[in-house]
């Protein structure tokens, strides 16, 4: 295919997928009064500071949802875009990449929202005293959680990460293993980072990390190469 007629393909493939974020963000604004009323129910009293800023939440909350609605199709878009130029051998390879991060991504979400969100707000609503209520701002609260979503799904990549790293001969199983006392400990230090300040949440974020870590042995001694026998 010409260069500029893969200009045009890639054009009309960033319109289609744009096209699928609009479509997801208005599902996602249908549903954003639901969601606000299940955060506000998880984090007691909110109130909102400003005439616009319930507004502009469930505008961000909109977005947010349109852009997990729709990656599933952008992912499609590009992976048709690409996959043409890959071996059938790397269209595996890269397949398979895709599809397990975003799966790691939408679990690690997830399970912020739905397990360590509510524990964290628990705790964080238990460090009040008479004299001071916990009456959050919804805009705070809400980039509070989002972003704690975030986090989770980014550190759910870690399998992904560890396949990388051992088809770059960066990493190995044996060095894995050896290692494993030094992740344990850096696991904590992540959960500490990234979670509120209280022992339970880091140990549900901990936990998780460490079954990852063991997984991603697994999937380094998948993806290492395997000598071939003389």
């Amino acid at each position: 295919m010409p260069f500029l007629d893969h200009l045009e393909e890639l054009r009309s493939r960033i319109i289609r997928s744009l096209a699928a974020v609009c479509v997801g963000a208005v599902l996602g604004y249908l549903m954003s009064r639901p969601a606000l009323g299940y955060l506000a129910r998880s984090a007691g009293e909110l109130q909102s500071l400003s005439p616009l800023e319930t507004f502009g939440v469930r505008i961000k909350l909109a977005v947010v949802a349109g852009l997990v609605l729709a990656l599933p199709y952008v992912l499609i878009e590009a992976w048709r875009f690409v996959a043409p130029g890959l071996y059938r051998n790397e269209q595996r390879v890269a397949l398979g990449l895709i599809v397990s991060s975003f799966l790691c991504f939408v679990v690690g979400g997830a399970f912020s929202f739905i397990v360590v969100g509510p524990n964290a707000m628990r705790m964080l609503q238990g460090l009040g005293t008479p004299e001071i209520a916990n009456r959050w701002s919804v805009a705070k609260y809400v980039s509070f959680v989002l972003n704690l979503m975030l986090a989770f799904g980014a550190v759910f990549e870690l399998p992904v990460a560890m396949f990388f790293l051992t088809k770059l001969g960066i990493i190995t199983p044996k060095t894995l293993r050896r290692k494993r006392r030094h992740a344990i400990v850096g696991v904590f230090i992540v959960a500490a980072i990234v979670t509120p300040p209280d022992a339970f949440t880091q140990i549900l974020l901990a936990i998780p990390l460490m079954v990852l870590y063991e997984v991603g042995i697994m999937v380094s001694a998948a993806a290492r190469p395997r000598e071939r026998v003389r």
